[in-house]
């Protein structure tokens, strides 16, 4: 059993860690898991028996939004003093949509669905798994950075998990008809995680949009100088050039 190592009181914890990466990286995999079940929800061709399972996934991301919003903000983090009992609310609805994939891609294997289907529940699994995987490094093995003032967040996580602006977003409904923006227009994504890109964009090809996509905010900036663009989703965490540059250099 791993060894629970709380901060000690007479540290600064904000020495330490940077917490807003730390919430970037635990968002990530969620965001992942919401926007594959939404998408799955909005099919319309799955059997009926699949509802239950789909609405216990997405539930059980809305639960771990709410969690990693309620105790990974500044003023809540640093005063937790069992992290093995918020490791352990964290794991309880990750293992739900763990147990809910896996028997969802069952019963899609032994109803022959489509191929995309099954992607689709593998990437809700594995978004899952890397969101235990996260939560472990963080609250379970934590470590402080090897120099002083190194900025370096608790734990082991994969540096690869990066901000995105949120799956499962609903463009905003037209005022009026005379106004409609949905399903009209081009869009585009910069964003360094390529499950981020890949699913927004197939989300609003769906929709009838018009989509690009990079993972480089400077490939962004020559393709907004070529092209026309309704709007852009941009991701702030980028290698490179980041969000915040990237905005600026449009305002320039």
């Amino acid at each position: 059993m791993a060894t629970v190592r709380q901060l000690p009181e007479s540290a600064s914890p904000t020495e330490h860690i940077d917490l807003s990466r730390m919430r970037h990286e635990l968002r990530t995999p969620i965001n992942h898991i919401l926007g594959y079940c939404e998408m799955l929800m909005e099919e319309g061709q799955l059997p009926a028996s699949f509802s239950n399972d789909l609405r216990c996934i997405h539930s059980g991301g809305k639960q771990l939004q709410t969690l990693i919003a309620q105790y990974f903000d500044e003023e809540t983090f640093f005063q937790q003093r069992d992290l093995h009992q918020l490791y352990h609310e964290l794991r309880t609805p990750v293992n739900h949509v763990i147990g809910y994939s896996e028997l969802l891609k069952e019963q899609a294997q032994e109803q022959g669905l489509e191929a995309s289907v099954l992607a689709d529940l593998e990437k809700i699994r594995v978004a899952a798994a890397n969101s235990l995987a996260l939560v472990e490094a963080y609250l379970i093995e934590p470590r402080l950075p090897d120099e002083p003032g190194q900025d370096r967040a608790l734990g082991t996580a994969s540096r690869d998990w990066k901000l995105n602006l949120g799956f499962g977003f609903q463009v905003p409904a037209p005022a009026s008809a005379r106004s409609g923006f949905i399903g009209e227009g081009c869009i585009l994504i910069i964003d360094d995680d390529d499950a981020t890109r890949e699913m927004l964009a197939r989300r609003l090809r769906r929709d009838g949009y018009t989509v690009a996509t990079t993972a480089n905010g400077l490939h962004g900036l020559t393709l907004a100088r070529v092209e026309k663009f309704d709007l852009v989703l941009l991701d702030m965490v980028m290698p490179g050039l980041d969000g915040f540059q990237v905005l600026a250099k449009f305002k320039a």
